[in-house]
């Protein structure tokens, strides 16, 4: 498992609506229908395309946002942890572990959870929560997100 946190000068339910609209938005369907819903996309990957089925398995209303990314074997778990701090803080985390029914891609999984390997998805993670705060603060200060 890998772990990335941030401070955020917002209330927690302001970062957990936040995060709801952008997978309303993502998979195009309303509040009632987020719970499970199965979204289909494409990602590139080398020089094609891979089908990914994504979708929200756990909510805990301004606490906790599950995400997973199914693709063939493998899957995804994402998991953003809000955390008030006081006052319009909130502590994010967000957490990215994968698995696999194929014993080599698991363990892969499970190598690079470790810290001297886990360096870039961290770093990807550290990014993702650096332009969810500069989202919510440009809609704070009137801009469009």
């Amino acid at each position: 498992m890998v772990k990335a946190s941030r401070i955020m000068n917002f209330e927690d339910h302001v970062i957990y609506e936040f995060l709801i609209d952008m997978f309303l938005k993502q998979f195009n369907i309303t509040r009632e229908h987020l719970l499970n819903y199965k979204y289909q996309t494409t990602i590139p990957y080398k020089k094609s395309h891979i089908s990914v089925q994504q979708s929200i398995t756990n909510l805990v209303p301004n606490i906790l946002i599950e995400f997973v990314s199914e693709y063939g074997n493998q899957r995804i778990v994402s998991i953003y942890a809000l955390e008030r701090k006081g006052d319009s803080r909130t502590l994010v985390t967000l957490t990215e572990e994968g698995f696999s029914d194929k014993k080599a891609l698991d363990l892969n999984y499970k190598l690079f959870s470790f810290p001297v390997l886990n360096f870039s998805t961290k770093k990807k993670l550290k990014t993702r929560l650096y332009q969810i705060n500069q989202l919510l603060s440009s809609k704070e200060s009137g801009g469009n997100v």
